[in-house]
C-alpha cells in the first residue's frame, strides 16, 4: 500500500517543480518534465523513465499503482492546495515530475535494421501540441522511431506530453545536430528512401506511392511546410490530394494520413515490436 506524505502548504520547497505549470521554464530548469492528470501519471509510472515525485489529491491516492511509493515520494494535497500549486483549477487527480533523459543521437542509434523499417523525421516542427500529436500517431501506426532536428520544439513540454497521450514514453525519440548528413548516411548505408511530404500538384499522389521497405518520412512546419533544402535532399515527393478550395491540413492531421498509408501495410511490423502502452 502506498504511503504518502501529507503537505498543507503550496509553497513547500518539495513542491517547487510543480509550481505554476503554465510557466514552462520551472521544471525544465531542474532537469525535469511534468505530466498532469492521473491517466498520464500512470503512464509515466509504467515507463522506464525515472520519476522524481508524484503529487496527488487526497481523494485519488487509491488510483496510483500499489508500489508507487517504492519508486518515488508521493505528496498528498487537498484539491484546493493542489489547484493553488499548479496555478489553475485542477481536478485531474495528480501531477508527476519525470527526470529528463538525453535523446539518443541518430548517428549513434543502434538498431537491428530489419528488412522493413520506417522513421518519422521532423526537422523543425515548432508547435508543442502538434509535435505531441505527431508522436502519438507515429507510435500508434508503428514507426520504428521519430527523429527531431535541432530546431524542433521540446517533446517533453507539458502540452506536448498531453497531446501525445504519453506516447513520448514509448516511442524512441532521436535527435540529430546534422540531420542532412545523418539522413544521407542512412540512405547510403541502409538503402533508406527519403520521402518529402509536400503540398505540390506535381508531387506523387499518396495513393499511388507504394511504401518502400526502408524509408524516412519528412514532415514540414504548419506555416511553411517542408523547406526546399529538405525537399531537395529527398528521393521522392508525396502529397495528399484534396478537394478544391482546401490547400493544406494541420501537420498533425496530415501526419496521421501519411502514417496510416505508409505503416498500416506493414502489419507484420507489430509482431516483432516490444509491447507499447495502449493508446486511447
Amino acid at each position: 500500500m502506498n504511503r504518502a506524505i501529507h503537505i498543507d502548504n503550496a509553497n513547500d520547497p518539495r513542491l517547487a517543480p510543480f509550481l505554476d505549470l503554465k510557466d514552462r521554464r520551472l521544471a525544465s530548469q531542474q532537469g525535469l518534465f511534468v505530466v498532469e492528470g492521473m491517466h498520464l501519471v500512470n503512464r509515466l509510472l509504467a515507463s522506464s523513465f525515472p520519476v522524481h515525485a508524484v503529487v496527488c489529491a487526497e481523494n485519488r491516492l487509491s488510483e496510483l499503482p500499489d508500489k508507487t511509493a517504492e519508486r518515488c515520494p508521493i505528496y498528498l494535497l487537498s484539491e484546493k492546495i493542489l489547484s493553488t500549486l499548479v496555478g489553475f483549477a485542477f481536478h485531474r487527480g495528480a501531477v508527476a515530475a519525470g527526470v529528463r533523459q538525453p535523446l539518443t543521437e541518430l548517428s549513434r542509434w543502434r538498431s537491428l535494421w530489419p528488412e522493413s523499417f520506417g522513421l518519422v523525421v521532423c526537422p523543425e516542427v515548432n508547435d508543442v501540441e502538434n509535435l505531441g500529436a505527431v508522436v502519438r500517431s507515429a507510435a500508434a501506426f508503428g514507426a520504428e522511431a521519430m527523429v527531431l532536428g535541432k530546431n524542433c520544439c521540446d517533446p517533453f513540454a507539458r502540452r506536448a506530453i498531453r497531446a501525445s497521450m504519453g506516447a513520448v514514453f514509448s516511442l524512441p525519440l532521436l535527435q540529430s545536430d546534422d540531420l542532412a548528413s545523418d539522413l544521407q548516411s542512412l540512405h547510403d548505408r541502409q538503402g533508406m528512401q527519403r520521402i518529402a511530404t509536400v503540398i505540390d500538384p506535381d508531387a506523387r499522389p499518396l495513393q499511388e506511392m507504394a511504401p518502400p521497405s526502408r524509408f524516412a518520412l519528412l514532415l514540414g512546419t504548419e506555416a511553411r511546410g517542408l523547406a526546399d533544402p529538405w525537399i531537395n535532399l529527398c528521393d521522392n515527393r508525396v502529397t495528399i490530394p484534396m478537394a478544391c478550395g482546401i490547400d493544406s491540413l494541420n501537420v498533425a492531421v496530415a501526419a496521421g494520413v501519411f502514417f496510416y498509408h505508409y505503416f498500416q501495410s506493414r502489419a507484420v511490423h507489430f509482431e516483432h515490436r516490444p509491447k507499447r502502452l495502449r493508446l486511447t
